[in-house]
């Protein structure tokens, strides 16, 4: 909070010396205005920061079409002053420009998303390194890079800690200024303790949102194959049914009062009944033979002894 301060207070005293900023003001009569300006700046920075802490996952296209507004329209304006020398021609096309690619790229999520993650990876990295020449600088142009590689196969876990670290370092910085300059000057501790316990609530927040959602998906696809389940099993009923009526109608006329299923089971029975009749006919036959041998034995055994 005091290194923003001072960083403050040292633009200033710069103003101040060179005379540039005061006097105009003083012309055009915008000294109290401009206090309000930044008043309402910081605000909007800590408005945004609850936003990206808390619901950065869920505002992702939101974030995107911002980061690309502002990267476009700063890009195309500057192209545009290259050709003409009209300010106000390059403002209008670059905010054109601005416009049309934020719209496609909150439309191309992931393409989004990618330019995003690059962008906060390479300002928290130029916040925290605070690069002092070209090397260092291209290091943490690097890092938003890695980020921004990571958003391919790691979307939501990398927007969560960027979104959610990003949000504490707005709330935390620009909330310790607007302290401030009410009055209530905050150790350097408290701020860093404040922008931990910001960035972990923000990031968990995020993460119970998502869990929530997915586990809502999850409920609803149950909900849609139970359904589908059941269609089916009724489809099955029908068929069951349809085919019962089936053979209904194939039973001749006189029978049918009886049910399909005891008209199967009565001719079991008749084929079973069938088969002991013969059972009962092979064991008598059987028994016929046994005695005429027994007889004729008999008979052969008189015979013999009448001979005698």
């Amino acid at each position: 909070g005091r290194g923003t301060m001072d960083m403050i207070n040292e633009i200033g005293r710069w103003l101040q010396e060179k005379e540039v900023l005061p006097t105009a003001l003083e012309r055009l009569g915008m000294a109290d205005k401009l206090a309000e300006i930044v008043l309402i700046s910081l605000g909007i920075t800590v408005l945004l920061g609850i936003l990206s802490c808390f619901f950065g996952l869920k505002l992702a296209r939101f974030w995107s079409f911002l980061t690309v507004f502002v990267i476009g329209t700063g890009a195309a304006a500057a192209v545009a002053m290259q050709i003409t020398s009209d300010e106000t021609l390059s403002g209008i096309i670059g905010l054109a420009a601005g416009i049309i690619l934020a719209i496609v790229f909150a439309i191309l999520k992931r393409a989004g998303m990618f330019v995003t993650a690059f962008v906060l990876g390479a300002a928290l990295s130029i916040y925290w390194l605070r690069p002092a020449n070209l090397i260092w600088l291209l290091v943490c142009v690097g890092i938003g890079l890695v980020f921004a590689l990571l958003t391919i196969k790691l979307f939501v876990p990398v927007l969560m800690l960027l979104t959610g670290v990003t949000g504490a370092v707005c709330i935390s910085q620009a909330g310790t200024v607007l302290l401030g300059h009410a009055g209530v000057e905050l150790e350097r501790w408290m701020v860093t303790l404040a922008f931990a316990v910001l960035a972990v609530l923000g990031i968990l927040v995020q993460f119970l949102m998502e869990s929530g959602k997915r586990q809502k998906l999850h409920l609803k696809k149950a909900a849609e194959i139970r359904e589908q389940n059941s269609t089916e099993n009724e489809d099955r009923k029908s068929t069951r049914l349809n085919s019962s009526h089936m053979s209904e109608s194939r039973i001749p006329q006189r029978m049918k009062w009886i049910k399909p299923e005891l008209f199967w089971m009565k001719s079991l029975k008749k084929k079973s009944r069938q088969r002991k009749k013969y059972i009962q006919r092979l064991f008598l036959m059987q028994k016929s033979w046994k005695w005429n041998l027994k007889m004729n034995l008999k008979t052969m055994t008189r015979m013999r002894k009448t001979k005698k």
